[in-house]
């Protein structure tokens, strides 16, 4: 897409802002830009500001937790996920964020139990989730538990317990 793309989207995104529309996926559209141009910091104060403005919205809750994430700010993400997944506890790709967070964190015992939940009730999702080269993917496919995790969610995407 290009940084000047980004840019020019962040433009016209902010021209209908500026035109009176109020709207929080515009706020939502600006924020992702400017992450895709390349802008994480200003980025990452612009979701932080939307979630202080929409506390309840899981949407810019996710997208928040996602910039810290992808600024190894784990910790912080793990916060904003527990949130997120509070206020949505079937929102299966948040908890599945929430357990990455923890592994990154060394938190093993953390995400295992999240992780063993969503390998029955997201057992479509989870081959694709667990497939990435991320390091806390990779600790999570090393943890010893992993091949029962495997099983488990084979099971499930054939409906036998």
């Amino acid at each position: 897409f290009g940084t000047g793309r980004w840019a020019a989207a962040i433009e016209e995104l902010s021209k209908v802002k500026s035109a009176g529309v109020r709207a929080v996926g515009i706020d939502v559209d600006i924020g992702r830009c400017l992450y895709e141009k390349g802008d994480k910091n200003t980025a990452l104060a612009h979701f932080k500001a939307l979630a202080d403005r929409y506390p309840k919205d899981v949407s810019v809750l996710y997208d928040y937790a996602y910039v810290l994430i992808n600024m190894d700010s784990y910790g912080q993400a793990v916060e904003v996920l527990d949130r997120v997944c509070a206020l949505n506890p079937q929102y299966g790709q948040a908890a599945f964020a929430l357990a990455c967070c923890h592994a990154a964190l060394g938190q093993m015992n953390k995400a295992w139990p999240i992780l063993t939940r969503l390998a029955s009730s997201h057992a479509a999702e989870m081959p694709d989730w667990l497939q990435g080269n991320e390091p806390y993917q990779e600790a999570i496919r090393k943890d010893p538990r992993y091949p029962e995790l495997q099983k488990s969610i084979e099971a499930a995407r054939q409906g036998t317990p």
